[in-house]
């Protein structure tokens, strides 16, 4: 079972509703196995609101803080801003981080966001359950 901050779970949120219509993206690390800190990430898909891509120089600049720090790479999230927290065909071809979790916050609903947590490898998807803690 995946341990997530209250305070981490809900900068990814607030991340994702921030940036409504469109995806977010950003970079969530662990701390000994343990998510510890969001990385935000500018989206810089052409269709941001249909799909993500990290900025590189956002994703260069959280790999060194992630490094300078010690932590690793826990998992990738973003957000579905009208759909299901469902991992789409190009996200599953997109996903270059196999050890890491892909988290995506639906928000479907924006009063009630939905977040889910996923274990990627190809086109093989399964869900990770996890609990908010305080």
């Amino acid at each position: 079972m995946l341990r997530i901050p209250s305070e981490v779970y809900e900068l990814m949120v607030e991340h994702a509703l921030y940036e409504w219509p469109h995806e977010c993206c950003g970079v969530l690390a662990f701390c000994q196995g343990e998510p510890a800190i969001v990385y935000r990430a500018r989206n810089i898909a052409p269709e941001a609101h249909h799909t993500y891509e990290l900025h590189p120089e956002d994703q260069l600049h959280i790999f060194n803080e992630m490094a300078r720090h010690e932590f690793t790479l826990g998992a990738i999230y973003h957000s579905h801003p009208t759909t299901q927290p469902i991992p789409s065909q190009t996200e599953l071809d997109k996903m270059n981080y196999p050890d890491a979790l892909c988290i995506i916050i639906g928000l479907a609903d924006a009063k009630v966001p939905e977040v889910k947590v996923w274990r990627i490898n190809g086109n093989d998807y399964y869900a990770v359950p996890y609990e908010v803690t305080p």
